[in-house]
């Protein structure tokens, strides 16, 4: 049987200023089967870890990079990124997909908000990524999301960016709960304040995939200015 993982609620001003609900990522939403039956704890990270190989082989990323996923849920691609010899850490806002990633995997993920401060060094990482997250993040907490993702990068350090329907407006825009939509340059904006450069164009990040089942509509790869 296919149980629904996300609540359906209106994005109300409140919920929009708030940030999303910490239980709309309950274990429900991590151990729910979708319409294939797959589940999102049992999602790898192939088609990442294909790109990353890829900005290695291309000598935009050096040999062995420093990777943290940047609210990596339970930890699932983390697995798949370490099973495959790649280093890399990562951190997590809600306290179920963290309780999961100690069940299921045996990884004791810290606490971390990009409303306020990650919990790594400055120049921590040469590549981090962050899928779908940002649009969950109230749009007055978005610069210091984007200035904390800028910070933990090395110099010359790459920012991986993937979310869903950026752009679309209304009460039920974009997928229950991503709350903040922005035209495309506003996000891009945002991260350029931050002190990075658009290096898409380099390697553009693949549009469908990136392992889950999901077309990214902002898909985008910075590089720090610092």
């Amino acid at each position: 049987m296919i149980v629904q993982s996300l609540p359906e609620r209106r994005k109300t001003p409140e919920i929009i200023q708030n940030g999303y609900n910490p239980e709309d990522f309950g274990e429900k939403y991590w151990m729910a089967p979708n319409r294939v039956g797959r589940r999102r704890i049992d999602r790898d990270a192939h088609s990442l870890r294909q790109y990353v190989a890829e900005l290695v082989k291309n000598g935009m990323l050096p040999k062995n990079p420093r990777i943290c996923d940047v609210s990596c849920g339970p930890g699932n691609m983390m697995v798949d990124f370490h099973k495959h010899g790649f280093r890399i850490m990562g951190c997590e806002f809600s306290e179920a997909a963290r309780r999961l990633g100690l069940q299921h995997f045996d990884l004791k993920i810290p606490f971390g908000d990009l409303r306020s401060r990650l919990p790594f060094d400055d120049g921590s990482f040469d590549f981090a990524y962050c899928i779908g997250v940002m649009t969950m993040i109230p749009l007055k907490d978005v610069p210091n999301a984007c200035s904390e993702l800028n910070r933990i990068l090395a110099p010359g350090g790459l920012l991986h960016i993937l979310l869903i329907n950026p752009g679309q407006v209304g009460p039920r825009a974009g997928n229950e709960p991503h709350l903040t939509t922005l035209p495309h340059s506003d996000w891009n904006q945002h991260f350029l304040n931050a002190g990075l450069q658009d290096n898409t164009h380099a390697m553009p990040p693949q549009r469908f995939g990136i392992g889950v089942n999901a077309e990214w509509d902002f898909a985008k790869l910075y590089r720090t200015t610092k």
